[in-house]
């Protein structure tokens, strides 16, 4: 059963259930007058509470003209081509970078087999290649009309170089990805207090560009961001000043951890403690569910600060 938000003027969210999990991962639906865009597609499983959402709004699959991916990473683009062979008029937005693994996704998969071990086929199914006459390679800058709005793609790094944003003209906000960091949906829902953290993993977490694109969004006249994981907020530039602060601290924490040499281990606990602290300040009791939800981000944000600067 698809799990459905609005999120905006004509944009909803549907939750995606990523690793089987709630309020981890969504989709944004994003209606026009003229033309409907998905943004983002989760891995293989998500195809099916994307299709219920549709049925539920009453969005006819045909309308739907462009599936944008903000990177190529499962969790945000691993059944792109799945559910292209549901949307017949629809084609994939992708960075240039990315496009050639949507294609031909065996380099993609075997990556997150390596990763993932067993837990690659429950997480992640199979990765269905995009047909190459429906991926279109997106340039920076580049604009889409769907009528009574523009969704406008910019080309980001320090995520990861193969990363886009999307900005829609009628509600000034940000389809973020991973670039604005992660929020947590479990403390907004529970205390209704905003709190995000950085996005650092490997292999192509590059901390000075990250802070420049943050920088760059505070430039936009911004008024939301709709996160992929997960929800949507306001005052987005109070949010950028943060996030660039606490990526500037990140990489501190793993200059000190290297000369100590110390290792992996160390670089999450200081993380945690980092992350703990911060939900703490603001009022938030680290309960075990809490802790738990902050578990795979800790793990790959120290592993991406550490190959950033040992590499």
């Amino acid at each position: 059963m698809a799990v459905i938000y609005k999120a905006g003027d004509n944009i909803w969210q549907v939750d995606l259930f990523e690793q089987g999990i709630a309020g981890r991962t969504s989709c944004f639906i994003v209606a026009g007058k003229e033309k409907v865009a998905l943004v983002e597609t989760g891995p293989t499983p998500s195809t099916k509470y994307i299709l219920e959402a549709l049925e539920v709004l009453g969005i006819d699959r045909e309308r739907i003209s462009y599936v944008f991916v903000t990177h190529i990473h499962l969790d945000h683009a691993g059944g792109a081509g799945n559910l292209l062979r549901y949307l017949p008029r629809a084609y994939l937005a992708v960075h240039p970078r990315g496009a050639r693994h949507m294609i031909s996704p065996e380099k993609l998969e075997a990556a997150a087999k390596a990763i993932y071990g067993e837990r690659f086929l429950p997480f992640f199914e199979k990765i269905i290649p995009a047909p190459v006459e429906r991926v279109l390679e997106t340039a920076d800058g580049q604009e889409f009309d769907l009528g009574g709005r523009v969704l406008t793609v910019y080309h980001t790094s320090g995520h990861a170089r193969h990363h886009q944003v999307i900005t829609d003209s009628l509600t000034r906000g940000l389809f973020s990805g991973d670039m604005a960091g992660v929020l947590n949906n479990i403390i907004k829902n529970r205390y209704g207090k905003v709190f995000v953290y950085p996005s650092t993993p490997a292999t192509e977490f590059e901390p000075e560009k990250m802070i420049l694109e943050l920088k760059r969004f505070l430039n936009l006249g911004l008024e939301r961001i709709y996160y992929t994981h997960f929800g949507v907020v306001e005052n987005p530039g109070e949010i950028f000043h943060y996030l660039i602060r606490e990526v500037e601290e990140y990489e501190r924490l793993g200059q000190e951890i290297l000369a100590q040499n110390l290792g992996i281990k160390e670089m999450r606990q200081a993380l945690t403690y980092r992350v703990y602290l911060e939900a703490a300040k603001k009022g938030v009791f680290l309960d075990d569910d809490i802790k738990n939800s902050f578990e795979l981000d800790l793990e790959l944000n120290a592993a991406g600060i550490l190959h950033y600067l040992t590499k």
